[in-house]
């Protein structure tokens, strides 16, 4: 830190988009009230057992598109779950089941890999350093009512209170339907610091809580609706240098959890503050991107106000308050500087 990060020339800006178009590629994770008829919700404290009957109709019911009905009853079938918890209610199936191609059994494959990193994690330890106690259970699953969230980011050990001073992501709000909108501010996080301070894997824990809490919002809002409810990404580069290319092994680590543990959460992924260069070649190279893919990720440049708005339905309001909206800049995170000497506060 310290020094003025050096722009981008030509040659390193080739190379840096042939690996942020990797990235965005990679990248795709981030791309009801139940029926009473289905699930018997006589309590809160109840409804994490809740069970809904196996047939598509039931599925079709909580939310599940008529044509995925039938697999999701396979796939509930194969992993042996007729509940809510843990993470096998039908619209969560249904994350599964998309994230890998519609393949049932590549979909109970990531299922219980899942459960078992959840569990040894444990996921319940960390939401617990982050937020509020008692939210999940000891497999991993929510020890209280899947159709509601209120879990808030409140740093409660020694080493997450620390952590929660440099890191650079947070949720600021919902859509109309309640899809989760969360934000990093990925050009400015001081990664030579936790890099030389030790501090990476303590980074992907709080990074870990951040996306439950997007995956248990996006859930919630699904139950809630009866219908396959996905996150929004946004994403500020502003302040990204060359320097900062040697640090993408703690983008990667990211990337590989979400896609191997967080399934569909993000509708859209929307780059903002780009380069001028990068928003240009991606220009060029979009066509040759899929569909889906081209209609997921968005770079713009530093006017993004009404490309944000064509590409998410989101106005400037929705973003933090040092871009003009209305959320605090704390509720993304401090994203200070990794002191000299931080990392001994741990021991």
């Amino acid at each position: 830190m310290g020094q003025r990060p050096r722009t981008f020339g030509r040659h390193a800006a080739v190379k840096a988009l042939g690996l942020v178009s990797v990235l965005l590629t990679r990248i795709q994770f981030i791309t009801l009230v139940l029926p009473r008829s289905s699930l018997n919700q006589n309590s809160v404290a109840a409804s994490h057992d809740a069970s809904f009957a196996l047939t598509p109709d039931a599925v079709m019911e909580c939310g599940v598109p008529p044509e995925d009905a039938r697999a999701i009853v396979a796939l509930a079938l194969e992993l042996g779950v007729q509940g809510l918890e843990p993470l096998s209610d039908p619209l969560t199936l249904l994350r599964f089941y998309r994230a890998r191609g519609k393949d049932v059994n590549g979909a109970a494959d990531m299922y219980r890999q899942t459960m078992t990193w959840r569990a040894n994690l444990p996921i319940h330890e960390v939401m617990a350093a982050y937020g509020r106690n008692g939210e999940f259970r000891e497999d991993g699953g929510r020890a209280t009512d899947a159709t509601e969230w209120t879990w808030q980011r409140n740093a409660s050990t020694h080493e997450a209170k620390l952590v929660m001073r440099h890191v650079f992501f947070g949720r600021l709000g919902a859509t109309a339907d309640g899809a989760p909108v969360i934000f990093w501010r990925a050009g400015i996080a001081d990664y030579a610091g936790f890099v030389r301070e030790g501090m990476v894997d303590a980074l992907i824990k709080a990074w870990i809580a951040h996306i439950e809490d997007y995956l248990q919002a996006a859930r919630a809002a699904s139950l809630q609706n009866r219908q396959l409810v996905r996150g929004r990404l946004i994403i500020d580069v502003k302040g990204f240098s060359l320097s900062n290319m040697r640090y993408l092994s703690i983008l990667r680590r990211i990337i590989s959890l979400a896609k191997s543990h967080f399934p569909e959460i993000s509708a859209s992924v929307t780059v903002i503050r780009a380069p001028k260069f990068l928003a240009g070649v991606y220009s060029v190279i979009r066509p040759l991107l899929p569909d889906l893919l081209q209609e997921k990720i968005s770079i713009l440049g530093d006017n993004f106000v009404d490309g944000l708005l064509q590409h998410t339905g989101l106005d400037s309001s929705a973003l933090p308050r040092y871009l003009g909206g209305n959320f605090n800049d704390e509720d993304i995170g401090a994203v200070e500087a990794v002191p000299q000497g931080a990392a001994a506060s741990f021991e």
